[in-house]
């Protein structure tokens, strides 16, 4: 086995046709892993050097003591990064990638993350797009009992606008002049995604390391995911637009933090007034743009997200009385008529079975 030190913080083991390891130097436990800063662009682009050196695979395993996850260097302008119930360290792993936008499309777990002072925490089926300006360090921490499973396309946005025309080019310019923003959120744009995007991290999660056209395949469904999500994230204004909105930036932001209070607090029956007065939108930009953004009204999202809760807690065996009312009904009929109507079945019906978060999150988003 031969060791090669890479961007500082890093060692990449060789062994023979095994994928490169890519693990933190001397890091005996988790909490060694995390506080320290590093650099994430650096990493990519000596990955992508030594690849092309060396005629090393583009795929690294990344492990720590936790958990593995895939790194691809597709190019020196493109990265891959594929997790399937990855439990990072305890500690915050905090990084900077300056110049980059990072597409993330997390399908399940919970996550705290913070930048330039915002802290903003997150669970299930999220899509976003993050840009890191100069100097911008990022730190996030995952729930241990979850773990994360989810994929992160992470793209210069100059090379990308070269390759789209029309409005993508605007929507492309739009990220990148958020990398020189001085107002954290302006860095954040959450959006709605859509079935194209779900069949791409589908695949990408179950790509085998064994397949011999692995590397070509990500690249490819790399490249599609993020072209899709780009026609997701423009569509979102114009379909904004076509309702006679005019969302700005700040709207959108709302309208995403909103998103993450029903996802967190499903039990809650907060009015639409109550909603629009806690976020600072009108009732119009509230409805309209919540639809507009995200694909679903208010009402459809925090039935899909009291549903999907419920499931959970009944496939560990929570009695039914008890599950409709974690999740905010007062009244079994109630529950029971809605759970039927959501999942075909009586929540009577629901036993215990492996759950899979790619198959949850194409049914959440039906």
């Amino acid at each position: 086995m031969s060791v090669i030190p890479v961007s500082g913080q890093f060692e990449l083991f060789l062994s023979g046709d095994e994928i490169p390891r890519l693990m933190f130097k001397n890091s005996e436990t988790d909490s060694e892993v995390a506080g320290l800063p590093f650099d994430l662009l650096a990493l990519f682009r000596q990955l992508y050097t030594l690849s092309c050196s060396q005629s090393l695979p583009r795929c690294y395993s990344m492990q720590t003591k936790s958990g593995v996850h895939l790194l691809y260097a597709c190019s020196n302008e493109l990265f891959l990064g594929v997790n399937k119930s990855v439990v990072p360290p305890t500690m915050p792993l905090s990084f900077s990638c300056e110049g980059l936008v990072l597409l993330r499309m997390r399908l399940k777990g919970t996550v705290q993350e913070h930048w330039m002072k915002t802290t903003r925490v997150s669970s299930s089926v999220e899509s976003s797009f993050l840009g890191y300006g100069g100097g911008m360090i990022s730190q996030f921490y995952v729930d241990q009992q979850q773990g994360i499973s989810g994929v992160t396309v992470a793209f210069t946005p100059e090379t990308v606008r070269e390759k789209v025309s029309g409005r993508l080019k605007d929507a492309v310019a739009t990220l990148s002049a958020a990398l020189e923003s001085d107002q954290p959120d302006a860095h954040l744009f959450p959006f709605a995604h859509n079935a194209a995007m779900l069949s791409c991290a589908e695949k990408l999660l179950s790509l085998s390391t064994d397949n011999p056209a692995q590397e070509l395949m990500a690249e490819a469904l790399a490249n599609s995911l993020l072209a899709e999500a780009l026609i997701a994230f423009d569509s979102r204004n114009e379909s904004a637009t076509k309702k006679g909105l005019r969302l700005r930036e700040s709207d959108v932001v709302k309208l995403g933090l909103l998103r993450d209070y029903l996802t967190e607090s499903p039990h809650f029956g907060d009015t639409l007034e109550q909603l629009a007065r806690t976020y600072g939108l009108n009732r119009n930009k509230l409805t309209l743009g919540f639809k507009a953004l995200f694909g679903k009204s208010i009402a459809q999202y925090r039935v899909g997200v009291r549903m999907d809760k419920a499931r959970d807690l009944l496939l560990r065996n929570y009695p039914v009385d008890h599950v409709a009312e974690r999740v905010g009904y007062t009244n079994r009929s109630s529950f029971t008529r809605v759970f039927k109507e959501y999942f075909g079945v009586p929540p009577s019906r629901i036993r215990s079975a492996p759950a899979n978060p790619i198959r949850d999150s194409i049914r959440t988003q039906s």
